[in-house]
């Protein structure tokens, strides 16, 4: 018998969230998007980053945050990632620090060996940070452009087909 968590993600698409009522529904958990990570590793915070950690956390869920990416090198996965850390040091989350890398048109390009190295050096410094790392990504990019058995942290993987499991990656 496997038991299990429920949890949403949110970003500034949601608007404003009714916190109670998420946390009634019965969610333990939610992913905010912190913002999303420029080619150079600057970071562009979701507009509503703060009320949503505010908020969820005002109702006791836990809270875990999520970039975007559009990192272009390892370099700026490493500045990205302790950009990320500073902004939520007020906040003393201890759910994931998860990296969205998910871009195919960028990301295809780019090779697997390299798409590997950029999310090892954003996972392993968030984790030197004293926080959790997370790779999200989907099953057909793990297939085709980033070799998730070469990146070093758990997963996050969406799953279109509609059942439990990921085959192969």
């Amino acid at each position: 018998d496997m038991s299990y968590e429920i949890g949403i993600d949110v970003s500034k698409y949601q608007g404003e969230v009714d916190w109670a009522k998420v946390k009634a529904s019965g969610q333990s958990f939610v992913f905010v998007r912190l913002g999303y990570i420029n080619r150079d590793g600057s970071i562009t915070v979701d507009p509503y980053f703060e009320r949503n950690m505010k908020g969820a956390m005002a109702v006791g869920l836990q809270v875990g945050v999520y970039l975007y990416s559009y990192l272009e090198t390892t370099d700026g996965a490493r500045l990205a990632a302790n950009r990320a850390m500073e902004l939520l040091d007020e906040y003393g989350t201890v759910m994931p620090i998860a990296l969205d890398y998910e871009h195919a048109a960028l990301y295809n390009t780019m090779g697997r060996e390299v798409n590997a190295a950029i999310c090892n050096a954003f996972l392993s410094t968030v984790e030197k940070g004293g926080y959790l790392p997370l790779i999200y990504t989907y099953y057909s990019a793990a297939k085709a452009w980033l070799p998730l058995d070469e990146v070093n942290a758990p997963r996050w993987l969406a799953n279109y087909t509609g059942r439990i499991g990921i085959d192969g990656v």
